[in-house]
Parts: C-alpha cells; sequence; structure tokens
C-alpha cells in the first residue's frame, strides 16, 4: 500500500550527529553483518517528551548489537529537530545528547546517529497519505481520523520515504518514545 508514492530522501535537511569511536579493528569482524536499523519520530519540544526520548535512546545504545553496526535515524519535526541539533556545528553535542554523555561511549561496532528534518515534507506526506487512506476507506471518515491525530503520528509510516537507500535499511526497527529496551538488539 505505502509502495504507491516515492519521495527523493535528498529533499529532507539531514545531520550525521554522532558516530562512536568502535572499540574493534575493522580486520576483526567475523562476518560482514548488515547494520541493525532503529528509527524514532520526534515531533515538539516539550521537555518531558525529549527526556522520555533520551531513555529509550540510551536503552537502545546500551543494548546495541554485539556482532553488527547500529545506526540510528530520527525523523523531526522542525521543532524537535532544532531541539535536537542546537549545537551541532560547534565541538559540543546538543543537550538531549549532552545528558546521556554521548561523547564517552565507545562501541564494539560502528553506531550512527542520523537526523532528519522532514518539516518541508510534512503537508505533501501528509495529502499521499490521505490518499492512500482514501483508496480504502470512505473518504469523510478519512479525513476525520487523519485530522485527529498529529503530523507526528504519521512519520513512522514516512520511514521509507525518508531514509536514504544507499543506508541499507531493509529492515527497520521502530520504536516510540516510551519504549525501553531491555536486552540486546540482535536477540
Amino acid at each position: 500500500l505505502w509502495g504507491l508514492f516515492s519521495y527523493n530522501p535528498s529533499a529532507f535537511t539531514t545531520s550525521c550527529l554522532w558516530q562512536s569511536q568502535s572499540s574493534l579493528k575493522l580486520n576483526d569482524t567475523v562476518d560482514d553483518l548488515p547494520s541493525v536499523h532503529v528509527c524514532f519520530a520526534l515531533s515538539g519540544e516539550e521537555t518531558g517528551f525529549l527526556r522520555e526520548f533520551e531513555v529509550a535512546l540510551k536503552s537502545v545504545l546500551l543494548n546495541a548489537p554485539l556482532e553488527r553496526d547500529l545506526t540510528i535515524h530520527i525523523l523531526a519535526d522542525q521543532r524537535a529537530y532544532i531541539a535536537l541539533a542546537n549545537n551541532s556545528s560547534t565541538e559540543r553535542l546538543p543537550p538531549v545528547f549532552e545528558r546521556i554523555e554521548l561523547h564517552k561511549w565507545t562501541s564494539r561496532n560502528q553506531v550512527n546517529l542520523n537526523l532528519y528534518d522532514i518539516s518541508p515534507e510534512i503537508p505533501s506526506l501528509l495529502d499521499q497519505t490521505r490518499e492512500t487512506f482514501r483508496r480504502g476507506f470512505n473518504s469523510t471518515s478519512v479525513e476525520i481520523e487523519i485530522e485527529q491525530h498529529t503530523a507526528g503520528t504519521y512519520f513512522r509510516l514516512w520511514a521509507d520515504k525518508v531514509i536514504p537507500p544507499e543506508l541499507n535499511a531493509e529492515h527497520l526497527l521502530y520504536l516510540d518514545t516510551d519504549v525501553v529496551i531491555m536486552s540486546n538488539l540482535e536477540a
């Protein structure tokens, strides 16, 4: 159903916020396994919401795969993007990442953290979502349903339109910000 529309990921503002210092040498990897891809969607800049995200992110980092690289994708509207990226042009990390002491982390394998500002494309993506839903549902109920939710509700449905194909995110684990990972992501 979602394959009905396509997007050029270069239309989104993307920032690679952080790359870990890997403790393994490149020739230490046994297999050439694909990276584990995890996705969060953030809408807004409310302190409680961002703190919730910090806990979820830290749980993902603490439970990073042992035998694979980890790529974390954060889809954000403009307010969340600014809240997360506000110091990215300096040597310091943004406050959200400072609090979890991201600069001190060393991982067994590479960890990449990518932030996408999808704000400019939200109206178009919402229109395409409405059109897709109209094909399967009563058009009146579609308008009512879509208007009852914020655009942030639909970010998870747009991940395949935002994440660049060259990152090979064939499988993507979407996590709400109120989820805490309790064991290794590879398990």
